[in-house]
């Protein structure tokens, strides 16, 4: 949680984020992280052969992904701002996506399995390499999320 934080506030003290941007930053991860949690656990419970539920969550996910910015009425002046939102996503899912799915599977937390491309390239590292790489992408995509957000 330290390193979490740690990341966070440097990010915020190096980019000259304001006071005022932390309310909705924090919305906009918050809605990114709920996002990844309903679609971990889309899969989940896909994978556990409860296909009614899995599919149901899976198309909230999609739901909440499309309307995320007309819900919070996000307003970007220029395409970089844009593309930096759009980035959040992808942040928070490879940060909590495997540890939320595994833990609704009663598999270890930092688990990959062998099946895709994904999982074969994270069993090159040891579990706390990528403990630390997903804690550092989940502080920058909160960082991210608190600057880039009007």
């Amino acid at each position: 949680m330290k390193l979490v934080l740690s990341v966070i506030l440097a990010f915020l003290l190096f980019s000259g984020a304001s006071g005022q941007n932390w309310k909705k930053g924090l919305a906009v991860a918050g809605y990114h992280m709920s996002t990844v949690v309903v679609g971990a656990l889309g899969d989940a419970y896909n994978d556990e052969g409860q296909k009614d539920l899995g599919h149901a969550l899976k198309a909230v996910e999609v739901g909440m992904l499309v309307s995320g910015p007309f819900l919070y009425k996000w307003a970007f002046k220029q395409w970089p701002d844009f593309l930096l939102y759009c980035s959040v996503y992808p942040m928070m899912r490879f940060a909590a996506y495997d540890g939320i799915y595994n833990a609704t599977r009663d598999l270890p937390l930092l688990y990959n399995g062998e099946s895709s491309h994904y999982d074969r390239f994270m069993n090159n590292f040891p579990d706390a390499g990528k403990a630390w790489y997903k804690t550092m992408v989940f502080g920058l995509g909160i960082g991210i999320s608190i600057k880039y957000t009007d």
